[in-house]
């Protein structure tokens, strides 16, 4: 199911304040390896509860990295990023835009 508007307006606003979208190295890798895309949310550790509701509200799709009293929240999985612009798309108003506009086209490029 597709998030309530209000809370697809959230997401997007906290991706423009607290997250990342990461796109694989164009160059060859070192490690013989391929890289996935990735969108990161990173805040303090005290914020889980508030990542395991948006989890929730998303489907349960990316999973949290802790280190110390650091908190990720990851979407890794190309169906989760797949989703996860669907809900976000054109609610950007700020340079990520442009970042999730590269995240698209990579997709495309390479997936589909």
């Amino acid at each position: 199911t597709i998030p309530c508007k209000e809370f697809s307006y959230y997401i997007a606003g906290l991706l423009e304040g607290d997250g990342c979208i990461y796109l694989p190295y164009k160059g060859s890798p070192i490690l013989n390896r391929t890289f996935n895309p990735r969108i990161v949310f990173t805040s303090h550790i005290a914020d889980i509860d508030m990542y395991k509701l948006i989890q929730r509200n998303l489907n349960g799709i990316g999973r949290f990295q802790i280190v110390g009293n650091i908190l990720r929240y990851i979407i890794g999985d190309m169906a989760g990023i797949i989703y996860f612009i669907s809900i976000i798309h054109n609610k950007l108003r700020t340079p990520k835009n442009i970042a999730l506009n590269n995240l698209i086209i990579f997709i495309n490029n390479k997936y589909l």
